[in-house]
């Protein structure tokens, strides 16, 4: 069957959305397939290439805040609690664990804070995150609202808050752990699906709500690195739209697993192969 083969690349391609997830490539010459009844016309992704750089923070997540109270006097269980409020707020980005703790140390720095007041620490066995509040260097106790629209929480496994009321213990802990009810999920992405135009109906979801993929990228690499695609059986997809037709751009787009748009803020590339 003949071939055709294409290079393309998000800093080349036209109308590049906000996020950097999609681009419409123009063809010059455009493309045109003869129509023949007997011959399919497939297309495959036969390597891409894109950055793992795709955020785990941000506001569109909606978990970009960490509040937290100090209990300084009073009871909670009473009301009669007097709170010291503090509210920290992440920059979107690829946050790991040390990450978010560096920044929950860095904050109580700056606000005169023991920097073991709060912190937050790995629990292999679990894959779980704890939260770890010092009583015996603050003297006080807390609420860690994670139950917050906008909380950092969900992204750690957690989603009510936390509550350690010192001041109703006669010997309160000297240090109050949380560990989180889920797995923490620091994998912003668990697959990258790149969709192409002229790729026929919903050929990845049995719902049929993700359509016209070409490939789905499985990152096998840490975070902020660059993932290279290199299938050694790629998708065959459907282009038949194509023949008989003049087509002049193709439209590629990078979604999540669950058809969610990314952000990609580096550019990303791939080599298209149709065969007809």
């Amino acid at each position: 069957m003949p071939e055709i083969t294409l290079f393309v690349s998000s800093d080349q391609g036209q109308s590049r959305s906000a996020d950097g997830s999609s681009f419409t490539f123009p063809l010059s010459p455009a493309l045109q397939i003869p129509y023949d009844k007997d011959n399919e016309v497939i297309l495959s992704v036969t390597e891409a290439n894109l950055w793992y750089t795709s955020p785990n923070v941000s506001v569109a997540k909606a978990n970009t805040k960490l509040r937290f109270a100090m209990v300084t006097k009073g009871l909670l269980y009473n009301n009669t609690a007097i709170l010291e409020e503090h509210t920290i707020t992440f920059a979107e980005g690829l946050y790991s664990l040390s990450d978010i703790r560096a920044e929950i140390n860095s904050y109580c720095a700056g606000k005169a804070i023991a920097d073991t007041l709060l912190d937050v620490v790995g629990h292999t066995p679990t894959q779980a995150v704890e939260f770890l509040w010092d009583v015996q260097a603050s003297g006080c106790g807390c609420i860690i609202y994670l139950s917050d629209a906008d909380s950092i929480g969900k992204l750690l496994g957690f989603r009510t808050d936390l509550i350690y009321d010192a001041h109703a213990y006669d010997t309160p802990v000297e240090v109050a752990t949380f560990r989180a009810p889920e797995a923490a999920h620091f994998d912003a992405v668990s697959l990258f699906l790149m969709h192409v135009s002229c790729v026929s109906g919903s050929n990845y979801s049995a719902d049929g709500t993700i359509s016209q993929v070409a490939c789905a990228i499985t990152p096998d690499m840490a975070p902020g690195s660059l993932l290279r695609h290199r299938p050694l059986y790629p998708i065959r997809c459907d282009a038949s739209g194509l023949a008989g037709a003049r087509t002049s751009s193709l439209r590629f787009s990078i979604t999540d697993g669950n058809g969610a748009a990314c952000v990609l803020k580096e550019a990303w590339n791939a080599r298209v192969v149709i065969l007809y």
